[in-house]
């Protein structure tokens, strides 16, 4: 199966853009799940560098998993729902292009 570098630089964006809204909006609730959400989109950069430096192919699922973990930091219910969204949208489009 060819690698699909598009979605996973698209996910690498999802997950930055994660980050910074989870980083501006610290309220009490979320604080103890926040180091948790930021180790997530950690894990998701480490993925995408092995995509870019060593063209080591990444399995687009465990993206996926890694970055919903990153959605339990959302407390914004409404929020949350449109970053699930957007996410199976994006990993949707990859599963396609790659079949």
């Amino acid at each position: 199966m060819q690698q699909d570098t598009t979605a996973v630089y698209q996910l690498l964006d999802f997950a930055t853009e994660a980050e910074r809204y989870l980083t501006g909006h610290t309220a009490p609730v979320q604080s103890e799940v926040i180091q948790p959400a930021r180790d997530a989109c950690a894990v998701a950069r480490g993925y995408v560098d092995l995509v870019r430096l060593y063209g080591e192919p990444v399995n687009i699922d465990n993206l996926e998993r890694v970055l919903v973990a990153v959605a339990d930091a959302i407390a914004d219910r409404r929020v949350q729902r449109r970053y699930l969204t957007r996410l199976r949208s994006i990993v949707a489009w990859s599963r396609l292009s790659s079949a």
